[in-house]
């Protein structure tokens, strides 16, 4: 059913962005709830449809977001398009260009500008709520899944090296009928 939804879903934003006319809100909201659900090829295309309709530093934000939700690798356009984004979504006064930066820095793995725009998004923006919302996004990590990863690895690379040894030392001769008077 799921492939099934993320097969069907960019078709009908395609065939919802096809009619005339479309009204920003609802693009943009379209958007985000493919973003909040995880379908990241659908979200790219309602976001795309959202900026055709409008072009907003809140709208290029998403769009970051939608094209960064992934796992797999991005391309170099899609990256260099991103990178566009977060430099045309600043101006004064909006945490934008901050934020798009902050999700391009943890998917790129980036530590560098993920600490700069977090401390940007902290000491310029503390109290607006998509910069509240993206430090709390970006502070959230799984050490602990890394660890008990690393930790699995390791045991069961000794656990497979004492199996190993304890295959190729002979087992003493059975003593069986004699008994010690």
């Amino acid at each position: 059913m799921r492939r099934f939804v993320s097969f069907v879903a960019p078709l009908v934003v395609l065939w919802v962005s096809s009619s005339e006319p479309v009204h920003a809100s609802s693009a943009q909201e379209t958007c985000k709830r493919f973003i909040s659900e995880g379908n990241q090829t659908a979200a790219i295309l309602a976001c795309k449809e959202s900026l055709r309709v409008n072009a907003e530093p809140a709208k290029m934000a998403d769009m970051v977001v939608a094209y960064t939700m992934g796992r797999g690798r991005m391309s170099p356009e899609d990256l260099f398009q991103i990178s566009l984004m977060a430099e045309e979504a600043a101006p004064w006064g909006e945490p934008w260009a901050s934020i798009t930066k902050c999700h391009l820095g943890k998917r790129l793995g980036d530590k560098v500008m993920l600490t700069a725009c977090m401390n940007t998004l902290s000491e310029r923006f503390a109290n607006h709520p998509e910069a509240r919302a993206t430090l709390l996004a970006m502070k959230r990590s799984t050490p602990w899944l890394s660890v008990f990863s690393w930790f699995f690895l390791i045991s069961s690379l000794v656990l497979t090296a004492v199996h190993w040894l304890r295959s190729r030392v002979p087992l003493a001769p059975p003593t069986v009928g004699l008994v010690p008077s």
